[in-house]
């Protein structure tokens, strides 16, 4: 005789209009909610898909969306019995870190907040912000996974010191952080050559007196590809605004897991990798200089950082997390 388990169904709200073309989705949807959704693909006993109306879900996830269309859908499910979660990455809860126009976006998030039965945050410190608000929820911190094709892209450290390639990636608006470090980047480049790689959805169009850049149009097939062309990944950030502590470690996940080393600001959810990680000017010129020195240094970062993201951020690390946390939601 046969026992058929029943799957438990979950299902995505996205903050956005789903799209067919992977590539081409918000980056938060992406690494939230369908690369979520492809971990479970012919899962035996999960069924996750992009939230569809005129279906039943035990668990119903909010990527990153709790507008009041968000709030009154919630409540709607919740008479049914359906568990509903809150995903975040941004975090809304602090006033300071807003702008005037984004203010109601604190107060839909704290009302949306107040019915869901769990949250899952991006990073430890979102987390612990928002158990201080809400010490009684559920709360989560499930990071991002790296995908396979990112550990098979392995960077072939180069030797020379010469014409090493200093790389960033993301949104071109945020490229300007690079600015924090412009001096910095100066006074290196008169005793090491090097110029620096935009990998952006558009040109950023920054300019450093001295330092040649190039543009590359980032394509997220190819990112794995893209990067593994670099020598030296930069995250610069400012430390003073509390909107950035909050970020995911994806930011120098990808780069990290193709053997890239990186020196970026001391952001909490970097902290623990083997990244090089600065507070201030002098540390970012100490460290860029040591790498742009010591190709021992850098090839020796690099299989650190790879090993460091199989370990902790592959998708089947990523997948087992989600299972203990439907698990614990769906009691």
């Amino acid at each position: 005789m046969f026992v058929f388990s029943k799957k438990i169904r979950v299902g995505f709200v996205l903050c956005v209009f789903p799209s067919p073309y992977y590539g081409r989705i918000m980056a938060s949807a992406r690494l939230r909610a369908y690369d979520v959704i492809n971990n479970f693909n012919n899962d035996e006993n999960y069924f996750l898909e992009l939230y569809k109306p005129w279906k039943k879900y035990d668990i119903v996830i909010f990527q990153k969306k709790f507008d009041n269309e968000a709030l009154k859908l919630a409540k709607k499910l919740k008479l049914k019995g359906t568990k509903v979660v809150l995903d975040i990455n941004v975090n809304y809860y602090d006033k300071s870190a807003l702008e005037k126009t984004s203010l109601c976006m604190n107060k839909q998030i704290i009302e949306f907040t107040k019915v869901a039965d769990s949250i899952i945050s991006s990073s430890e410190y979102l987390k612990n912000y928002i158990r201080k608000m809400f010490p009684e929820k559920k709360i989560a911190y499930i990071p991002e996974n790296i995908t396979d094709n990112f550990f098979l892209a392995k960077k072939k450290i180069k030797e020379k010191e010469d014409n090493l390639k200093l790389i960033y990636v993301g949104y071109a608006i945020k490229a300007k952080e690079i600015l924090n470090i412009r001096n910095v980047l100066r006074s290196l480049r008169k005793t090491h050559n090097f110029n620096i790689v935009f990998i952006c959805e558009r040109n950023p169009e920054i300019s450093i007196n001295g330092i040649e850049t190039e543009f590359i149009k980032y394509k997220q097939r190819k990112i794995h590809k893209q990067m593994s062309e670099g020598d030296i990944f930069i995250a610069p950030r400012n430390l003073n605004d509390s909107y950035n502590l909050g970020h995911s470690f994806t930011k120098i996940g990808y780069p990290m897991s193709v053997g890239i080393p990186i020196v970026a600001s001391k952001i909490p959810s970097y902290e623990k990798s083997p990244a090089l990680l600065c507070e201030n000017k002098e540390e970012w010129k100490n460290r860029l200089e040591e790498l742009l020195s010591n190709f021992e240094l850098r090839k020796k970062i690099g299989n650190l950082g790879i090993e460091f993201c199989k370990s902790n951020y592959s998708s089947k690390s990523i997948k087992r997390q989600y299972i203990y946390f439907f698990e614990e939601v769906n009691k």
